[in-house]
Order: C-alpha cells, then structure tokens, then sequence
C-alpha cells in the first residue's frame, strides 16, 4: 500500500509538458556542441601558465607556511611561527595517520588505530621493499680506456683493444 493519497493518474496529469523555443537554446549551443567539459574546464585559468611573474608571488606567498590541522579536524595554512603551531594545538595534517596499501596494492592514508590496519588486513606502503638493496654500477669492473687519437670509451681489463694495445688507460702516455 502506498503512503500517498492520491492514484498516479492525478500525478501525471498534474505535470505540465513545455515546447522548448529555439531562442532559448540558441546561447547555449555552443557550450552543448563542445561536449562534455573535463575536471577543471570550469577554471578561467584551465590549460594555460601563470606568468613568471604570478608564479613569483604565489611560491612568495607560500614560504614559510604549513598545512595544519586543529583538534575537531579543520584544516587550515599557518606561519611556522604560529603560537599555536608551536604549543602544538595546530598539528601537521598528517599526525597519527600512516601510510598503507590494501591487497590490490591502492594506496592511502588511515588512522594509527584503524582495525582494518591492527589486523594486517592493510599493510604499511613499505612492506616488503628491500631498504638496503645493493646497486651494482654498470661500470663495474670498466675503466676509461683512449687510443691514440684522444677518442675514449669504457673497457674491461680483458678486452682485446686493452690487451692488444690498442687502447689504454686514459691517465696513461702512449
């Protein structure tokens, strides 16, 4: 049983239907032809550079600032030198928060005591990355070697222009 009265008959009946003029679509056909409008088309300034100048003064503007946050969660930017930012009622926006990747490998933050992280469903975005990876140089085992005419080039000690004598090393007189 429905909770209104009246029978849908009325409610259709009851809506009117217009004839749309062309003189009301005609200004906005130019923005319907262009198709649909992408993130950030709305901006005057989208797809185009500040000017050196303007970049200039918002880097200017922005020294010596941080994003924090207060106790209820708003976010707001302050000076370094900020009273309450240097008490500690102002607190990066990032505290008690860390870093974590679920099974399908997405990123994002969560707070410290999210069960979803206690319970290693989530893990840190480190897990499992080596820290102390040794780099082994492409050059290893290579020196500069140089023939006769000044031209260098890396060799090997058993590379036979280095054993023929063709080249040598390049701190070496011919």
């Amino acid at each position: 049983m429905s909770i209104y009265t009246q029978n849908e008959d009325e409610v259709f009946d009851s809506l009117k239907t217009f004839v749309v003029d062309e003189s009301t679509l005609e200004p906005l056909l130019p923005q319907l032809s262009s198709g649909p409008k992408l993130f950030g088309e709305h901006n005057g300034m989208y797809g185009k550079k500040h000017n050196p100048s303007t970049l200039k003064l918002i880097s200017t503007a922005n020294t010596g600032k941080v994003i924090v946050k207060d106790r209820h969660g708003n976010t707001l930017s302050t000076t370094k030198e900020d009273p309450r930012y240097i008490s500690g009622e102002l607190v990066g926006i990032a505290k008690g928060k860390i870093s974590v990747k679920d099974s399908s490998g997405n990123k994002f933050l969560v707070d410290n005591d999210d069960p979803r992280f206690i319970s290693g469903e989530l893990v840190g975005v480190l897990k499992g990355c080596r820290y102390k990876q040794r780099v082994i140089s492409r050059h290893k085992g290579a020196f500069l070697a140089k023939d006769k005419n000044g031209n260098m080039c890396r060799l090997t000690k058993n590379d036979p222009r280095y054993i023929s004598g063709e080249y040598i090393h390049f701190r070496s007189k011919f």
